[in-house]
């Protein structure tokens, strides 16, 4: 069960990221549609590009095409974007973005699509930390260890003393599954229910947290077969993000490809208690086709994915969460 609840947590997770990823990008595109298409001026996509706000009437004129199936939605979504609450949750949300500049580069594609190209450019899978190498890299590529952001060298730093102290300098740190116990010592504990390293590559429930013994007298150190059955336990959860990850790509594909028979618009829905006897598959085994994929509505305040009985997907279901 408690399985069950974090695979859930983590598609939901991912399944509001893509889509809200979906609308803030509409929206500068509607920026630009405006200046080009209103006022002949070629404005290109910069990082700046997010600070512009328009007027809801200018931001109906930059028409976006996918949205503007239904009228009523593309000017319900204008004067969200023109609201003053939406104008001043995006201006602190950047703001807090922004405040410590270089923190990862990762790029558009995530953790995810850095771990892929990896792999494609040398056949083999990385491991996490490998992935968290590249995607925090520094400036200078004689030290690849010295991040782009302070506080990630920090823990890399920590993570890498602690697994050599726990299985010897001839281990190699990088390329092995992450150490639980390591991450743990390395990221301070669970700070805001937050692994330092690993967050969302392992699963709080099921893994063991470091036992302490009273202050002032050191940690309990496992045994080798403990050390060996806790790596082997890692590798299966690793395994298990894997195939999550692979959905969540087919998730986001399915979203880039809707463009069909578009709902009529009704704004966003109260809250719906999922009923008793309700059974939400497991998404790795029930995937469907891009083709004949099943509609389903994406609602602010649920926890799941609900079956649409009307079938179709209601696009406005999550605006409240658009705030970028």
């Amino acid at each position: 069960m408690k399985r069950r609840k974090w695979r859930k947590r983590v598609f939901n997770k991912a399944a509001t990221k893509v889509v809200r990823d979906s609308f803030s990008n509409a929206r500068i595109q509607a920026i630009v549609n405006f200046h080009k298409r209103v006022k002949n001026l070629n404005v290109k996509k910069t990082p700046d590009l997010k600070k512009m706000h328009l007027e809801a009437e200018e931001y109906v004129q930059g028409e976006i095409d996918w949205i503007m199936k239904d009228p009523e939605a593309w000017r319900w979504i204008c004067n969200h974007w023109a609201g003053s609450d939406f104008q001043g949750a995006s201006d602190r949300n950047r703001g807090n973005r922004t405040s410590k500049p270089g923190m990862q580069r990762f790029g558009a594609d995530g953790f995810i699509g850095k771990e892929q190209c990896m792999e494609a450019k040398t056949g083999v899978k990385p491991s996490f930390v490998e992935v968290y190498i590249e995607g925090h890299k520094g400036s200078d590529p004689d030290n690849p260890e010295v991040l782009c952001d302070e506080q990630a060298t920090e823990k890399l730093a920590k993570y890498k003393e602690n697994v050599i102290q726990r299985h010897g300098p001839e281990f190699d740190w990088r390329a092995a599954a992450l150490d639980v116990e390591a991450i743990y010592e390395a990221g301070g504990g669970l700070r805001h229910g937050r692994w330092g390293l690993g967050d969302g590559a392992l699963e709080y429930d099921r893994i063991p947290r470091p036992q302490r013994t009273s202050q002032g007298s050191s940690s309990r150190r496992p045994s080798r077969a403990q050390q060996e059955a806790q790596q082997e336990e890692t590798r299966r959860l690793q395994e298990e993000t894997r195939k999550l990850r692979e959905n969540n790509d087919y998730m986001m594909t399915f979203l880039m490809k809707l463009g069909g028979d578009v709902p009529e618009f009704r704004p966003p829905q109260p809250y719906q208690q999922v009923p008793p006897n309700y059974f939400i598959g497991n998404p790795m085994t029930q995937r469907p086709p891009l083709g004949d994929a099943p509609s389903f509505d994406l609602h602010l305040t649920t926890t799941a994915l609900l079956p649409a009985k009307d079938h179709h997907v209601e696009m406005l279901g999550v605006l409240g969460l658009l705030t970028g």
